[in-house]
């Protein structure tokens, strides 16, 4: 479909008729960044930027969060970590490089091409985390990390190193929505505000029982080893997990 391939295994369990839990690791490789943005939704919601990308792109991923009736992701409630691997980049037409050329005077960050570029990142409380990663675009050489909210806020760091070695750079700020950002030169930003999920229509206990099976779940379990836990968990008087105050100071 994408002309890759990919291998994912998870689980899945409803909560009521509005809410259902789940957890996969996805680990794809070579999938084409075109054809992938076309065809996956999810794929579309959190790499927005393949949308003006050509060139192929593997991720090893581990995901999980809450699923609404539609069966679409609550964005508020997704957490994972993992690496993206992106190869034989060619922007074109690409927003956020195409104003970084026109502020910084330098016509290669246009329609840019990138031959590798790996990234680090983290999901959580509506935000994805992006570690530093570096890339080259012929004579320069990048450096980025920062944060973009899944709703399409950015706060990006750059450095834009000159040649020939990289040793003297321009730092850079970029800041706003994906629609409407801002790019400043030698300038830093406070960092963007995370979103709690709201867990609406789950009870305290629900959203315990939750917490505990999404925490209890450990690499190289089964649907019936996630199963059994799920029924474990039902069992459980959540009153006597917790801790009652004891007055020290009475003495028998």
């Amino acid at each position: 479909m994408v002309n890759g391939s990919a291998h994912a295994e998870g689980f899945y369990q409803p909560v009521n008729d509005q809410k259902a839990m789940f957890s996969m690791a996805l680990d794809a490789k070579h999938l084409d960044i075109k054809k992938a943005y076309q065809t996956i939704e999810l794929f579309k919601e959190l790499v927005p930027a393949a949308e003006q990308a050509s060139g192929q792109v593997s991720a090893n991923y581990k995901l999980s969060g809450t699923l609404d009736h539609e069966m679409m992701p609550v964005l508020t409630s997704l957490e994972g970590k993992g690496v993206l691997k992106a190869q034989n980049i060619q922007f074109e037409g690409y927003k956020l490089l195409g104003n970084l050329s026109k502020e910084s005077g330098f016509e290669q960050l246009n329609d840019a091409a990138v031959p590798e570029i790996t990234i680090n990142s983290a999901i959580k409380n509506n935000i994805l985390y992006l570690e530093k990663f570096k890339f080259k675009v012929k004579p320069f050489r990048l450096k980025t990390e920062g944060q973009t909210s899944l709703d399409g806020q950015l706060n990006i760091k750059m450095r834009i190193g000159l040649p020939p070695l990289g040793i003297i750079g321009i730092p850079v700020t970029i800041k706003g929505s994906s629609d409407d950002f801002k790019i400043k030169l030698g300038r830093k930003g406070p960092d963007l505000k995370e979103m709690e999920d709201d867990n609406d229509g789950l009870s305290e206990q629900d959203i315990e029982r939750m917490t505990m099976l999404k925490d209890s779940i450990r690499e190289g379990m089964t649907v019936d080893d996630i199963e059994k836990m799920q029924q474990r968990i039902e069992k459980v008087n959540l009153d006597s997990l917790k801790m009652k105050s004891v007055d020290t100071l009475k003495v028998n």
